[in-house]
């Protein structure tokens, strides 16, 4: 019964918003394995599918003709509204209060002459981009991610290290949490396992953490000056820094020099990896952040973030490393 009434919902579809747009969609659900419990879960994706697909299209004719500088395009999150999409992925940074045993690095640091562009993966010092999948598990990601690269700065050694044992074993009763903690944390537990004796699941589950297992310590972590960019890319010369932003507008971010007047400074709640920073020609300076949506989001897993323009998103406003 409801295979017919898919079929009659699907045609009906089909007819009011064109051939085109069906194909698309019959595309979108078999390249990122989509399926959906009931016809009218099927009808509510489509419908949004749809929406999101013409606020694609409006705001690419404006970038062809040099109205913006950045892409967007069709991904895994082409089903979600952006309510939902906030809902699922963005819950998960707290604003870092009571510091507790941290660093400053102070304002008036002295400042060097600076490279032209950055990027640590050259380096062989930023692991491959992971997939937090439909959890909000972000901060645990910039954690691993950062320890990971100043590990292989100091040591010589690129390890991948689990997200799980920090979901695990730091979240407890949070209902959030964010990278700071995640160093705190990673200090009290005298470590963190490696990706392979800990793998990823998602949901908070019983700690298992193993001292056998551990590959990397964190004894500190130290917070640059908020919304200080020079500082921060004098910073990025020593490793990849932690650092949360505003996330609302990169739901369907497909490549190009990510800008959007209207993110917030202040209310961060998505945390990435700085591991670069750059000059497009054409868009102006960038900060290369990676990010744990997958290679197929963005630039291959990564967004460049317009750099030097007034803390676009607020990606100055928290930023962090480990002391290994």
């Amino acid at each position: 019964m409801q295979f017919q009434a898919l079929i009659v919902l699907f045609s009906l579809l089909s007819i009011v918003h064109g051939t085109a747009v069906w194909s698309e969609w019959e595309d979108f659900q078999v390249h990122h394995n989509k399926s959906y419990h009931s016809v009218e879960e099927h009808r509510r994706r489509f419908l949004i599918f749809v929406d999101n697909r013409q606020r694609i299209a409006e705001h690419n004719k404006r970038w062809a003709v040099g109205q913006e500088s950045h892409l967007l395009g069709i991904n895994r999150f082409a089903d979600m509204s952006p309510k939902e999409f906030k809902e699922l992925l963005l819950r998960g940074v707290q604003p870092s209060k009571g510091l507790g045993d941290v660093h400053f690095m102070p304002p008036d640091v002295e400042l060097g002459a600076l490279p032209r562009a950055v990027d640590w993966r050259s380096r062989h010092a930023v692991t491959e981009v992971k997939d937090q999948g439909n959890f909000n598990t972000c901060w645990s990601f910039a954690a691993t991610g950062v320890i990971e690269s100043r590990y292989a700065i100091k040591y010589g050694h690129l390890q991948s290290l689990s997200e799980q044992n920090l979901v695990d074993c730091c979240l407890g009763s949070e209902q959030g949490y964010n990278t700071w903690r995640a160093m705190g944390c990673t200090e009290q537990l005298g470590g963190i396992d490696t990706e392979s004796s800990y793998p990823y699941q998602g949901d908070a589950n019983v700690c298992r953490y193993r001292p056998a297992a551990s590959a990397a310590r964190v004894f500190n972590a130290v917070f640059l000056p908020p919304g200080n960019e020079r500082i921060m890319a004098q910073a990025l010369l020593r490793g990849p820094l932690a650092v949360s932003i505003d996330a609302d507008s990169i739901q369907l971010y497909k490549g190009g020099v990510f800008h959007d007047s209207y993110c917030s400074k202040v209310s961060v709640n998505h945390g990435l990896l700085v591991v670069g920073y750059g000059t497009d020609p054409l868009s102006g300076d960038y900060w290369l952040l990676k990010n744990s949506w997958g290679s197929q989001w963005g630039e291959n897993g990564y967004i460049r973030m317009a750099r030097n323009n007034n803390n676009q998103c607020g990606v100055a406003s928290e930023v962090l490393y480990p002391i290994v």
